[in-house]
C-alpha cells in the first residue's frame, strides 16, 4: 500500500481544496440557490461527494490491512449512498415535468460516482489489489460529478 500514499495524499488535498472553493462559490450565489429548493440538495450532494473522496483518501493512508480498509470504506459509503440517493429522489420529485429526465440522469451519474466505492471495498475485503484501480475510477467519477454540480450552482444558475 505504500506506493499509493502519494496518490491518496494528493486526492485528499484536492478534495479538501475543492470543498473550500465550493463553499466560497456557494456563498456568492447563496440567495439564488436558496430560492430554488432542489438546488440546496444538489449543493449538499456535491459537497458530500468531495468529503467522501477526502475521507476515503485519508482512510487509505492509515496503516492497516486492506480488509479493514474495505470494511471502513464500505461502512462509510453505505451512509453516503443512502444520503445522496435520498437527496436525488427529493430533487427528482420536486422538479418540474420538463426537468424530470435531466434529474433522472443526475441520479444515475451520482450512483455511478458512489457505487464503485463498494466494488473497491469488496476487492479490499477479499484481498484483491484491483480495488485500488477501481478506487481510482470511483474518485475520478466523484470529482467529475462534484464539479458538474459546482458548475451548475456557480455558472448555470446565472443564465
Amino acid at each position: 500500500m505504500g506506493q499509493w500514499l502519494n496518490f491518496f495524499g494528493a486526492t485528499a488535498s484536492g478534495a479538501a481544496t475543492l470543498t473550500g472553493l465550493v463553499f466560497v462559490g456557494l456563498s456568492i450565489n447563496l440567495h439564488k440557490i436558496l430560492s430554488i429548493s432542489y438546488l440546496t440538495n444538489r449543493a449538499l450532494e456535491g459537497l458530500i461527494l468531495l468529503v467522501n473522496i477526502f475521507i476515503v483518501s485519508l482512510l487509505s493512508i492509515v496503516p492497516q490491512t486492506t480488509m479493514f480498509l474495505g470494511l471502513e470504506i464500505s461502512g462509510f459509503n453505505l451512509i453516503v449512498w443512502f444520503i445522496v440517493l435520498r437527496l436525488g429522489l427529493k430533487m427528482y420529485r420536486k422538479s418540474h415535468k420538463e426537468h424530470k429526465r435531466r434529474n433522472f440522469a443526475h441520479i444515475v451519474l451520482t450512483q455511478l460516482a458512489v457505487l464503485p466505492f463498494f466494488a473497491a471495498s469488496f476487492c479490499f475485503m477479499i484481498g484483491d489489489p484491483a480495488g485500488f484501480y477501481i478506487l481510482i475510477g470511483a474518485i475520478f467519477m466523484s470529482y467529475f460529478k462534484a464539479l458538474m454540480d459546482s458548475w451548475v450552482l456557480l455558472v448555470e444558475i446565472n443564465r
